[in-house]
């Protein structure tokens, strides 16, 4: 395997590759020293495999990861991670990564990964080698590399040289109506379309076909034939629900089957809005007649109310409302994935205010991650409820609920005091118990330790500041505890993600 390695400590780095470069099957194709560099890298060598930090200057392992999703680029990765970064590590896998490995990093836990992976990279090469549908799903993956001579191969072993292309994809999700066939797959009275390959995605979730159709002098270029149309309305009846989604595009060239799939993705999520359920050809839910989706403050607001009111349904219709008030309409996929990710930012700080005892619940759904790999309106509202749901549950009765109340009383200590300099002893000199017995209901019952907790209460306090006011990043770091604004961009990165002037400019 091409392996490339992305760490920013000095000595981890030159021990990975030394350590890697051992293996004779295998080869070290580069290394480098952030995200901002590796995904240069990676782009430049295409490796099978990639060992990455996830803190690091100028572009971090998650963003780096985000970002080859976005661009389509599928390649191995394992992270390298501390203790302390676990929770990164889980929105890494969340984001495709294959799997992790806890510093120090051990010769047999290596050796079991390149074992792992080695198998997962030979499948995929056997998976194309000789068979359309194998060649289908290298194309849709994008781990071809888009040349003449590779796309000639795939075009003899697919039968597409001269003639139309025709992506169609069928998304089912969860639902139960996977029956669609592949053998088969548009049915008696084809007349001239023909089924190149059609497969079923990994996850189970897609049905795609890629089909042939004679090219004609009076067709119109991006058109659909009719009698496409009709029979995939024809299958659409036979086999849908209103839960799956159907989809298609023409493909100019066999390499833009890979672009034209994740433009598929995207366009599933503003066809799922639609009421007239139908045949969508990709290009009509994009562009011209659509429009981005924006959640307002006064929306932002009611939903706050709603979250933290005493009724506990209310946040639950009020979601309900959003997605219902949606339909029919084309919105794009990216403003209505703004729309989710900012409830769920909301919903987090109002935990981090009003429940934090729901803090570690909150984390085990993933809904953040969860919210990029959704690909219809549905999976997004029920994402949204479950995390709802979760938040707004009542805790068990019991003894819990005694441990639990010296907690909230430390966190109502902080939310009065966090502004200035607060100390672990001070708080449990407050309550009248050991600073032992405090660190150990905080790793308990919240799942982090008191310093942590500090500081994301702090983060929390900051974002608010920074997206409501005007004040100077010096002023928002001293209003909400930090005393050195360097640290205070330090925490508030690793915390949030970006730095405190990104996140003001990105409108969050």
């Amino acid at each position: 395997m091409r392996i490339v390695i992305i760490e920013d400590e000095i000595k981890i780095r030159n021990g990975m590759v030394r350590l890697l470069s051992g293996y004779e099957q295998h080869e070290v194709a580069g290394w480098a020293r952030n995200g901002r560099e590796g995904l240069e890298l990676i782009r430049a060598v295409k490796p099978n495999l990639v060992f990455t930090d996830i803190r690091m200057p100028e572009m971090d392992g998650l963003e780096m990861l985000a970002r080859l999703r976005e661009e389509g680029i599928r390649v191995h990765a394992v992270i390298l991670t501390g203790y302390a970064e676990f929770e990164y590590a889980r929105e890494a896998v969340a984001l495709g990564a294959d799997d992790y490995l806890l510093k120090p990093i051990g010769v047999d836990e290596v050796e079991r990964i390149l074992e792992k992976i080695g198998r997962k990279v030979n499948e995929e090469q056997r998976m194309f080698a000789g068979t359309a549908e194998g060649w289908l799903k290298a194309l849709l993956d994008g781990i071809l590399e888009n040349t003449p001579e590779e796309m000639n191969r795939a075009e003899a072993a697919l039968g597409t040289g001269r003639v139309r292309q025709f992506l169609v994809g069928v998304y089912a999700g969860n639902t139960k109506k996977r029956d669609l066939p592949e053998q088969g797959f548009l049915g008696p009275g084809a007349g001239g379309l023909d089924v190149c390959a059609c497969i079923r995605t990994d996850d189970q979730c897609w049905t795609i076909a890629l089909l042939r159709y004679p090219r004609q002098q009076d067709s119109e270029p991006g058109a659909l034939p009719e009698k496409l149309i009709s029979l995939l309305e024809l299958r659409r009846k036979t086999f849908g629900s209103d839960e799956m989604v159907w989809l298609a595009e023409e493909v100019e060239e066999t390499g833009q089957i890979h672009p034209v799939f994740r433009r598929m993705s995207e366009a599933a999520l503003t066809a799922s809005l639609q009421e007239n359920r139908r045949v969508f050809r990709v290009r009509d839910l994009e562009g011209d007649g659509t429009a981005v989706f924006h959640l307002s403050s006064r929306m932002e607001s009611e939903y706050i109310n709603a979250l933290t009111g005493t009724d506990k349904e209310e946040p639950l219709r009020w979601i309900d409302a959003l997605f219902s008030g949606m339909k029919g309409r084309l919105w794009t996929a990216s403003g209505i994935r703004i729309c989710a990710d900012r409830i769920c930012s909301v919903t987090e700080e109002q935990v981090m205010r009003l429940w934090p005892e729901k803090r570690r619940q909150l984390q085990t759904l993933d809904t953040a991650a969860r919210l990029r790999r959704a690909v219809t309106v549905a999976e997004i509202r029920e994402l949204l409820l479950s995390m709802i749901r979760t938040v707004r549950t009542d805790s068990a009765a019991g003894k819990d609920n005694i441990r639990n109340f010296t907690i909230l009383r430390a966190i109502a200590y902080i939310r009065e005091n966090y502004a200035r300099k607060i100390s672990l002893e001070e708080i449990a000199s407050e309550l009248s118990i050991t600073p032992e017995y405090l660190s150990m209901l905080f790793a308990r019952e919240i799942g982090v330790n008191y310093s942590s907790f500090l500081n994301e209460f702090r983060i929390s306090r900051a974002r608010n500041m920074l997206r409501e006011t005007d004040m100077k990043i010096y002023e928002v770091a001293e209003q909400s505890g930090f005393s050195d604004t360097k640290y205070f961009s330090k925490v508030f990165r690793d915390t949030v993600g970006m730095t405190p002037r990104e996140y003001r400019e990105s409108g969050h």
